[in-house]
């Protein structure tokens, strides 16, 4: 069989070629760039671009040391201010300098914060260390909390009065965990747990009582998550539990047909606050704190899309305010009801936020709404679709201008808007978020690109396949029309003055009905989100894409339908009527394979294609050097990777980034071969895995984690369960550190003891069914253990499930294949095999 080489097409410019203009440009999103550039070549401006984009401060060793001066200083304290003590000199760091710094990040609101589990890093700190101390007063602490709640962490506690924990708690909601103890009254609790149940878990423990859970919890119950450990066996709230709990129908039915693997979009629900119950743990094992860092390294390969649809503000501010007022008070009300729009999002989280249309029929009360928002979302992570109600070009109170737009005017407009203001603006536009692997460190970085109907129109469906392989984030955008409704079209004035007649709306309908159909070839087996303002029988009379998702508004008729052949979200539309603005979601998988269009084959590819490729399918992998040819193999939707000696000619195995010897030196073997291992392997151990999942699934009903590696299941970080594939008995264990194992005598017995609140969801559920298979163990007695046995069984099962989940062969035995003939009468398969 012939091998086919991949290479990649280089479609970097030449820096040193380009106009400074457009350098500037390339180092905004690049910065790293600037290394391309001779020292002699590198202009002032390029290093305040760099200075201020550069995400680390190894970047700062390619500005020429002439070049230093203080505004480059000054660019580090605003926009890279941990790198304020080692790279600005101490003479420059005087008073007049840290005000400055100081009165236009609060000018312009450049403030930096990342939200933990448990704690807040503030990007910020090391101004708030390095700036004298008299320049550090009550008022300035509170200008800063004025910009963003959060940073009340930072002020001192003598200034933390009344004042300023009501600015920061009025600004972010979230500002609560740094309240001084004082400050929680049982008036005050009340009234915070009133806003949101959930925000008992900032309350300090100290000023929990009983009551106050008991009202918590009848807010909402998922508070129940907060509730101390020395309070939550108190009869007056298991009570109130068991009491609530018998109302709450359980969403999750046991299956033996339960697709835990293949999951990518999942349940569509009301967004709730985040959080990581902690186990009980003695307090001479190790450091819950330890623990925790490893898993922020994991890497996160889900993520969640917000949408919202006909927030209608118009009618909301004319109810507000029947009478013209200033507009600071427009924007305070508009800033008040995105705080309760974003309420339980926290900040730089990972997630998309989706509006579809018909924010307002003012252009003024829309860029309003826009400049508020981008205060608490990222601009980037904002997707924005036009609706019928933009194309109005009404002010505030309904009253038409003096002259009508276009409709090509008006998406102008607004184009020109978002784009100022950075915001993801879609009208008849594809979204793709696309990444990129560093060669020296194997980091991601998400990039957004935005492509025209007009250039994907003139593309080929291969050019448009080849643009989304490395992309687990696709959105196709507008707002739609309504050319193909005979009865609410633009002959109803649906557009008003913008569109009159049924001819221009079914023209512009048309439009986008084109890019729709040209994608649904190239990206049919993509997972894509068709985000527009009218539903799609309004655009188009084809049928729906099961891989993809609509999500739409303008009917006001709120309607949901998730099932294999289509995937409809018009359920969260506001309408004129809704008092409360709020958020619903989907949670997508960034996953991708760029490998998936290619034909069979023996490909040879290169390391960086390799490593993109086990990214893209959520398979963590670290290769970092090579011998050899690396070759990939693929078979009927099987993928194998191997190396070949170049001087010896051997063949080696890739286990992710192990190599593995081979017996047979001979590409082609293991290519006509991989269909059946795989088969034999699927077939053999289907049981077993059905256990496994089964297992996986009576975790999660309960509230745990479920998340199975090899033989084990996760109840949470501390707590598991091993499934013995020898025999099939369950194992339950509390591993506090890897290598130390307390064996319990069963899986209620563990949960019971380590995880109390998951064994009051286990006592409800088994009132309400049979048993579950959480009650089967073989273990006699609580024991601890010092080894790693299971772990290594497990191995061997994790490399199996590589076939089973991602069709990836790690490893390899010539005896299944013996076995597999043998079974099959010997005589129907025609592959070759080895010689004895």
């Amino acid at each position: 069989m012939d091998i086919i080489k991949i290479t990649s097409k280089k479609t970097v410019d030449n820096l040193e070629q380009l106009s400074e203009e457009k350098v500037l440009k390339v180092l905004e999103e690049h910065p790293c760039r600037i290394a391309e550039i001779r020292s002699d070549k590198r202009t002032f401006n390029m290093c305040k671009v760099v200075v201020k984009c550069a995400p680390e401060g190894r970047l700062f060793k390619y500005i020429p040391k002439n070049m230093w001066n203080e505004e480059l200083y000054f660019l580090i304290a605003v926009f890279n201010t941990p790198y304020i003590t080692c790279h600005i000199p101490k003479h420059i760091k005087n008073e007049d300098f840290f005000k400055r710094v100081f009165d236009y990040k609060v000018e312009n609101n450049i403030f930096k914060v990342s939200f933990f589990d448990s704690y807040s890093y503030f990007k910020d700190a090391a101004l708030f260390r390095d700036a004298p101390k008299k320049l550090m007063t009550r008022d300035l602490y509170l200008k800063v909390v004025k910009c963003n709640g959060a940073l009340l962490g930072i002020v001192p506690e003598k200034f933390k009065d009344y004042e300023m924990c009501d600015t920061a708690l009025k600004n972010n909601i979230y500002a609560i965990r740094f309240l001084p103890s004082r400050f929680f009254s049982d008036e005050f609790i009340e009234r915070i747990l009133s806003y949101h149940a959930c925000l008992l878990k900032f309350i300090p423990e100290e000023k929990i009582t009983i009551d106050i859970c008991c009202k918590a919890i009848q807010n909402d119950i998922r508070a129940k998550q907060y509730i101390p450990q020395s309070l939550i066996t108190s009869k007056q709230i298991v009570e109130q539990l068991n009491a609530l709990e018998q109302n709450v129908e359980t969403q999750m039915e046991l299956s033996q047909d339960y697709d835990f693997y293949n999951r990518v979009i999942t349940n569509t629900r009301d967004f709730i606050v985040e959080t990581n119950s902690n186990p009980s743990i003695n307090e001479i094992l190790p450091s819950k704190e330890k623990r925790k860092v490893t898993i922020g390294q994991k890497r996160e390969q889900q993520f969640k899309v917000y949408y919202i649809t006909d927030l209608h503000l118009n009618h909301k501010l004319l109810k507000r305010f029947p009478k013209p007022v200033e507009k600071s008070e427009i924007v305070a009300y508009i800033r008040e009801l995105i705080q309760q729009m974003l309420k339980g999002v926290e900040e730089y989280s990972n997630y998309y936020l989706l509006i579809g249309g018909d924010v307002s029929f003012s252009f003024e009360i829309s860029e309003i709404f826009y400049r508020v928002l981008i205060e608490f979302v990222c601009p980037k992570q904002i997707l924005v679709v036009l609706g019928n109600h933009e194309l109005w070009d009404f002010n505030r109170f309904g009253d038409k201008t003096n002259h009508t737009k276009s409709v090509q005017s008006i998406v102008n407009q607004y184009r020109e808007m978002f784009e100022s203001i950075g915001i993801n603006f879609l009208h008849n536009d594809l979204l793709i978020a696309d990444f990129d692997i560093k060669e020296c460190r194997e980091q991601t970085k998400e990039e957004v690109s935005i492509y025209s109907h007009q250039r994907l129109l003139r593309m080929s469906d291969a050019a448009i396949c080849e643009l989304c392989k490395k992309s687990g984030f696709i959105v196709l955008g507008g707002l739609g029309f309504s050319g193909y409704n005979e009865e609410y079209n633009a002959e109803c004035g649906l557009y008003r003055q913008a569109i009159k007649d049924k001819n221009e709306d079914l023209k512009q309908t048309q439009r986008f009905e084109k890019l729709y159909l040209k994608l649904s070839q190239s990206l049919a087996d993509k997972n894509v989100i068709v985000l527009s303002h009218t539903p799609k029988e309004n655009w188009t009379k084809y049928p729906y894409i099961k891989n993809w998702v609509y999500i739409s508004g303008h009917t006001h008729n709120n309607r949901y339908l998730c099932n294999a052949k289509q995937k409809v979200y018009q359920d969260n539309q506001m309408g004129y009527h809704w008092e409360n603005l709020k958020l619903k979601y989907i949670i997508m998988g960034r996953y991708f394979n760029m490998f998936q269009f290619l034909a069979d084959g023996i490909y040879e590819i290169s390391r960086k294609q390799y490593l993109e490729f086990n990214y893209g399918i959520g398979v963590h992998c670290d290769f970092n050097r090579i011998e050899g040819k690396l070759f990939m193999c693929k078979n009927k939707g099987y993928y194998m990777f191997l190396v070949q000696n170049q001087g010896l000619k051997a063949l080696y195995l890739l286990d992710g980034g192990k190599l593995n010897r081979l017996k047979i030196d001979d590409l082609e073997y293991y290519y006509n071969n991989m269909a059946n291992f795989c088969s034999a392997i699927k077939k053999g151990a289907s049981k077993y895995f059905k256990a496994l999942e089964l297992l996986s699934k009576n975790i999660q009903m309960i509230g745990g984690d479920g998340e199975i590696h090899g033989s084990i299941v996760d109840i949470d970080f501390y707590n598991h369960i091993y499934l013995n594939p020898n025999d099939g008995t369950i194992h339950a264990y509390y591993s506090p550190q890897f290598g130390v194992q307390i064996k319990y005598k069963g899986v209620i017995e563990l949960i019971k003891a380590q995880c109390p609140n998951l064994y009051i969801n286990y006592k409800q559920l088994s009132r309400k069914r049979n048993e579950l298979i959480l009650t089967k163990s073989n273990v006699n007695d609580t024991t601890i253990l010092y080894h790693t046995s299971f772990y290594q069984q497990s191995k061997v099962v994790k490399k199996m499930q590589y076939i089973t989940n991602n069709n990836i062969i790690r490893f390899w035995n010539d005896e299944v294949l013996l076995v597999n003939k043998l079974k099959d009468g010997g005589n129907k398969s025609n592959k070759k095999l080895p010689s004895k």
